[in-house]
């Protein structure tokens, strides 16, 4: 037996449309019915029909309010449930009551019978096409059943069975044209569904797409409203703890920049640094409307990454270079450095030997440059990833012999983006740098490294020394390559050239900072980044 809490299985249409069907068919009767009941219970309407049968009419218009009424019920109270059971029921209640109505009114021409055409339209619409024929069928059998009853028993003409073969007629073509209508509609609803399921994938992977774009991108629409956003542009936008909802909610900058784009149709090349520790950016706006510049796709394009492609290109030139320069020069300087040990063996005058010294010399000398350049050529690119500095630097120190005083803040500190093995290499160069230049003459150095961080939460790397210090007229100079104020071959004036590229690899900034005693340096790194979905959680949680 059937469970009745299980569903029927779906007829033409899906289980949705034919449910409206059914609704709309059942507030038909109810209403269908108490226009009956009103015509032909009422005392001044009893007499509508000549020779009518009040019998037949009483009992068929009130089985058909009841029958109405309980179907409404029985829809309300399964719903889905039962579907075909409802459309069934509900088409044999309209034959029975309008059967019984034509039987009361005693004609055929009373138009009675065009009462079926609506319910058979509707099966048409909601029921395959067997059982839909079915119904009309069984309206057409009655119709002509009750028109040669009234021709043999009652005498009625032959006009009475030519309007019931019309009336059959007018059955079947309504149920031909409801389910020529059906399979339309059928059609158009599966095409329908299968171009939302493509727009449906197509606009998720556009929004993996742009997540998983590099640059930033935004959707503002023509209110002003910031519709999409990507996790480079939470990223370049300072990694807000809310994600901005309004074009207010977005940097001065980035506002300027768009109504100046609406104004004269330009865009601004030079980069904006939102904030301390974020990379510069050059916003560019494509308008989603060509009609007008109301809703607008907005690009945050990441400055470093160009330059660090920039710098790619020229770091592979530059080594083709100083391999070719190496090779050269050193074959020349070697020949040279030869010839000068030869005459050391040689007895020689006095004066003769200082220049053969200065000969030695600058040739080492010379043969030290080409090796700096060719350590500051063949560095690699920055391998740039998520970075505990507190504990990495605690270890680098444990390294060094004497190990400088750090100086660390209360945790938690943020982890930084920089390449570990880059971020060595600068370190060991300020500190040759400040052995050499960062004592008073006679004592040892002492080194300070402090982390702390900008009020914005930018973090920040100083590294101090106790010595004499920078002159006022060489601190514009202190990074230029092959700037020293030491004297001797050891010294060639590259560390703090090569720093300083290896701080810019990474996307950081080393400066020289004002100090009351020897020299300061400063390197201001970027946060890492919190994934755009660790935000969203937190917005989620802390909202809720």
């Amino acid at each position: 037996m059937r469970d009745p809490s299980q569903p029927d299985q779906p007829p033409a249409q899906d289980t949705a449309t034919v449910e409206l069907v059914v609704r709309y068919l059942n507030l038909y009767r109810v209403l269908l019915s108490l226009v009956l009941a009103l015509l032909f219970l009422l005392p001044p309407m009893r007499d509508f029909f000549d020779h009518a049968s009040q019998g037949w009419i009483n009992g068929g218009t009130l089985l058909y309010l009841y029958g109405a009424l309980g179907l409404v019920i029985w829809q309300r109270k399964w719903g889905p449930y039962q579907i075909c059971r409802q459309l069934h029921a509900g088409l044999l209640l309209d034959l029975l009551c309008t059967t019984a109505l034509l039987l009361g009114s005693g004609d055929l021409h009373s138009g009675l019978a065009l009462l079926l055409i609506l319910p058979l339209a509707g099966a048409g619409m909601a029921m395959r096409s067997q059982m839909a024929l079915f119904h009309a069928a069984l309206a057409t059998l009655m119709i002509l059943t009750l028109a040669l009853n009234g021709w043999i028993n009652a005498g009625a003409s032959m006009a009475t069975l030519l309007a019931a073969g019309l009336h059959g007629m007018a059955y079947f073509g309504t149920v031909g044209l409801a389910l020529r209508i059906s399979k339309k509609l059928a059609e158009s609803q599966a095409l329908a569904s299968t171009r939302g399921l493509q727009l449906k994938t197509q606009q998720q992977i556009n929004a993996l797409i742009l997540q998983r774009m590099r640059n930033g991108t935004l959707v503002l629409d023509a209110q002003g409203r910031v519709q999409q956003i990507n996790e480079a542009g939470w990223y370049l936008l300072g990694m807000p703890e809310k994600n901005p909802e309004r074009l207010s909610d977005l940097p001065e900058g980035i506002r300027q920049r768009l109504e100046e784009w609406r104004g004269n149709g330009q865009h601004n090349p030079v980069p904006l640094r939102l904030a301390g520790g974020l990379p510069r950016i050059v916003p560019r706006f494509v308008p989603l409307d060509q009609q007008d510049r109301g809703a607008v796709l907005v690009f945050l394009e990441d400055d470093t990454s160009l330059n660090r492609r920039a710098e790619a290109i020229s770091l592979r030139i530059l080594r083709t270079m100083a391999r070719g320069v190496a090779h050269e020069i050193r074959n020349p300087l070697s020949a040279i450095h030869h010839a000068a040990q030869l005459l050391e063996e040689s007895p020689l005058p006095e004066e003769d030997r200082s220049l053969l010294e200065i000969i030695t010399s600058q040739s080492l000398r010379m043969d030290g440059i080409i090796e700096q350049l060719l350590r500051v050529s063949m560095r690699e690119p920055a391998q740039i990833r998520s970075l505990d500095l507190v504990e990495w630097i605690q270890h680098w120190a444990r390294q060094q012999n004497p190990p400088p005083e750090l100086i660390l803040p209360q945790p938690p500190f943020p982890s930084v983006q920089f390449d570990p093995e880059h971020l060595r290499t600068l370190l060991n160069e300020l500190l040759d740098n400040a052995r050499c230049h960062g004592h008073p003459p006679g004592q040892a150095a002492h080194i300070t490294l402090t982390l702390l961080q900008q009020p914005d939460g930018t973090p920040v790397l100083r590294f101090c020394d106790q010595g004499p210090g920078i002159p006022a007229n060489e601190d514009q100079n202190i990074f230029a390559p092959f700037f020293t104020t030491a004297t001797g071959q050891e010294h060639y004036g590259l560390g703090l050239y090569l720093a300083r590229l290896l701080a810019e690899a990474n996307l950081a900034n080393l400066d020289l900072v004002a100090s009351d005693q020897g020299a300061c340096f400063e390197l201001t790194m970027l946060r890492s980044k919190t994934t755009y979905n660790e935000n969203i959680q937190t917005n989620h949680r802390s909202s809720s």
